[in-house]
């Protein structure tokens, strides 16, 4: 299929792209994900995107977009708090980013969003909508926990998996289902078992996407 076909490609491209960043690998839903960390003087180096032309920042109270000139293009949501708690990746092209975002503490409630770079700054995605409209994932505990795993198709299309949060409150806590989002379309292209996910991109797969039970 061709999806699974390409993923190797992508998985080595997003290895190498993450290699070479300033801050370190976080790997939370997506392995390869980058996560800000504080230097020895007590700033968070910004994200940059591999063309070069834009970068992802924080500046101790905000996440901001930012052009080659430095100037601000756009942030992201005001609800993002703690670095611990954000773990991004730049499409291999450098044009979107996904980023995995938690409102609450380590087990959620986490989003996944993509911003797409146009003429006008960045233009934002929440994959979890997009999921909710074909999701067969049933559970006593809304909204679910929603992580962004991997890019496909040279960055037009994600690997996202959609979790019941891992806590007693929760029936059926850790099941999770996968899903490919075409990002151009706004859709789902396929949905997944986690069983496939698994399979297919396990060597993808960050530690809370790894902990799904089903």
């Amino acid at each position: 299929m061709k999806i699974f076909g390409l993923v190797l490609a992508v998985i080595l491209a997003t290895e190498s792209l993450s290699a070479g960043a300033a801050s370190t690998v976080s790997g939370v839903w997506a392995r390869y994900a980058l996560q800000f960390r504080e230097d020895k003087r007590g700033n968070y180096p910004e994200i940059v995107s591999p063309d070069r032309a834009a970068s992802l920042a924080f500046t101790g109270d905000a996440y901001v977009f930012r052009d080659v000139r430095g100037v601000q293009i756009g942030k992201l949501p005001d609800y993002v708090s703690s670095p611990d708690l954000v773990e991004i990746s730049w499409s291999p092209q450098g044009d979107r980013v996904f980023v995995n975002i938690s409102d609450g503490g380590s087990s959620g409630t986490w989003h996944a969003l993509v911003f797409t770079r146009t003429a006008r700054g960045f233009e934002q995605l929440d994959v979890g909508d997009v999921i909710r409209q074909v999701s067969k994932l049933g559970s006593d505990c809304s909204p679910v926990n929603v992580g962004a795993v991997t890019w496909l198709e040279g960055g037009t299309q994600v690997l996202a998996v959609e979790q019941v949060p891992d806590v007693s409150r929760c029936a059926d806590m850790g099941a999770a289902s996968g899903y490919v989002v075409d990002i151009r379309k706004r859709s789902v292209a396929r949905r997944l078992t986690i069983s496939e996910v698994r399979q297919h991109f396990g060597s993808s797969m960050g530690t809370q996407a790894r902990a799904a039970t089903r």
